[in-house]
């Protein structure tokens, strides 16, 4: 579940630009006169879809994001975007053990979140779509 949570984590900056991308997929699927009504349908289902997935991942991350401290917050996001710990620990200005712990902590309050979520019957499932899979997920 860490990896999932890294993962989902790392698509956050990038989840309003996508959608708003399928959505000028879905208009320029509407207006292309050249598709067969079918290719269109099948086309624009494919996009709901999409536009379905980015929507509830970025609940998801809501979610997750919403048990974390600032600084939790801080060290995950530059985590998952590739800085390394003695980068983040001059940036925030705490020693690199701390932003390893903090990292740790957020991490478990990530899988702790994702854990509930499953246990209530969230269907991760519709994250396939978007190249990320859930554990025991098939």
């Amino acid at each position: 579940m860490e990896k999932f949570a890294a993962e989902a984590i790392a698509m956050m900056p990038d989840l309003e630009k996508n959608a708003a991308m399928t959505d000028a997929m879905l208009d320029k699927t509407a207006a292309d006169a050249k598709l067969s009504t079918e290719r269109a349908i099948e086309r624009m289902l494919r996009l709901v879809e999409r536009k379905r997935a980015l929507c509830a991942l970025a609940e998801v991350c809501r979610r997750m994001t919403s048990v974390m401290t600032e600084r939790e917050l801080r060290i995950i996001r530059g985590r998952t975007a590739g800085q390394t710990e003695e980068s983040l620990a001059a940036e925030t200005g705490v020693c690199r053990s701390t932003v390893h712990s903090c990292h740790a902590r957020a991490l478990e309050k990530c899988v702790w979140v994702l854990g509930a979520m499953k246990r209530a019957g969230y269907d991760f499932s519709v994250f396939a779509s978007l190249g990320l899979r859930f554990p025991n997920d098939t």
